[in-house]
């Protein structure tokens, strides 16, 4: 867990000291709940904080750090998967596992343009 949150520390650091105009976007909206430097904001302070939330989705949408494949399932329904690239569609029935790969979802062409390019405003 430890190696997860530096990593991710890590890679937050790099993208906002690489991208000056977001760090100082971040650190004027933090500003606005950070009144007293010797108290932690809360939370609830900060996670309506848009453009600080946007630049960590983005950082962890880069940097992922869960390299290995999360388990799904569906108990109820089947689970209905369109294959653009091959005009294949695929039925799973309720009750089968799969596995899926956040990094893979994460730098999806068909989702993300210039995927590999960092932009907070994504």
């Amino acid at each position: 867990m430890l190696e997860n949150t530096a990593y991710t520390l890590s890679a937050t650091m790099f993208e906002l000291l690489a991208h000056s105009r977001d760090l100082q976007k971040v650190k004027n909206e933090l500003a606005t709940v950070i009144l007293d430097k010797n108290r932690v904001s809360s939370y609830s302070e900060v996670e309506n904080l848009s453009y600080f939330n946007a630049c960590i989705q983005e950082i962890l949408r880069l940097h992922s750090d869960v390299l290995s494949r999360m388990p799904r399932v569906s108990f109820e329904v089947n689970i209905v998967y369109n294959d653009k690239r091959h005009g294949t569609t695929y039925v799973i029935s309720p009750g089968t596992f799969t596995s899926m790969s956040t990094y893979i979802t994460h730098i999806n062409s068909d989702v993300f343009e210039n995927l590999y390019e960092y932009r907070s405003q994504r």
